[in-house]
């Protein structure tokens, strides 16, 4: 009944790296600028949503990101894994190796939707995350590094809060700053229909969630992205 839409597999920054290019150590790297001066959501090539092994109810990808690749230092060995369990939980692990200092900053881009493929989009769902604070964004868009408490606030999610009256028709696009020691895994949102008996925990070990209601796509398929990548400290 969970339908999940096609994403992408990210390799570097999330909206966490503003006005390139960026100085790693004494390696200067031109990264790519996207949507003014940040680096948002570069995407690896469309070989490594092709190349994989399938084995049972798993999948794992490979790819191997070349140094310069993006205008990133290093070459980096990438591997997602995706496997569904016995108890019915979806399972989605990112690993990567460097052989140079380089930002690394694995997230997916899938998008879900608690009513089934093209039935309806995602207003009737409810949203919970447990985030006491929401990062603070410039005019870009960009994490400008204050967070804010979010009580009183429309971000505030602690408890079940309905989409449509969360989007009031348009786009919600908060990046919550996650309760928790981030590095272990614990579950930090939960989405539901109660009258259909329709639910999903995610359990994550990062440190930020980016909450997207994918509001301007095309109405059949509304659905909502929960990204965890990992916010500055």
């Amino acid at each position: 009944l969970l339908h999940l839409m096609p994403g992408c597999v990210d390799r570097a920054a999330q909206r966490l790296v503003a006005n390139a290019p960026l100085v790693l150590q004494v390696v200067m790297a031109a990264a790519m600028i996207w949507f003014g001066p940040r680096h948002d959501a570069p995407r690896l090539p469309r070989s490594v949503r092709r190349s994989g092994d399938a084995t049972g109810a798993t999948l794992k990808l490979t790819y191997l990101s070349p140094d310069g690749e993006e205008g990133y230092p290093g070459n980096a060995s990438v591997t997602v894994t995706y496997r569904l369990d016995d108890d019915n939980r979806f399972h989605m692990n990112w690993e990567a190796v460097t052989d140079a200092p380089t930002i690394i900053d694995m997230s997916s881009h899938v998008y879900l939707n608690l009513n089934g493929f093209k039935n309806r989009d995602i207003m009737n769902e409810y949203l919970k995350v447990n985030a006491s604070y929401y990062l603070e964004k410039d005019a870009t868009g960009t994490p400008t590094g204050n967070f804010i408490p979010v009580e009183g606030s429309v971000f505030d999610l602690r408890t079940p809060k309905l989409m449509e009256e969360l989007s009031q028709g348009a786009v919600y696009n908060p990046i919550m700053a996650l309760d928790g020691e981030g590095g272990t895994l614990r579950e930090v949102a939960e989405v539901s229909i109660p009258e259909q008996g329709r639910s999903y925990t995610l359990h994550t070990t990062a440190r930020a969630l980016q909450v997207y209601n994918a509001y301007n796509m095309a109405s059949f398929y509304t659905s909502r992205g929960l990204e965890s990548p990992f916010a500055p400290a």
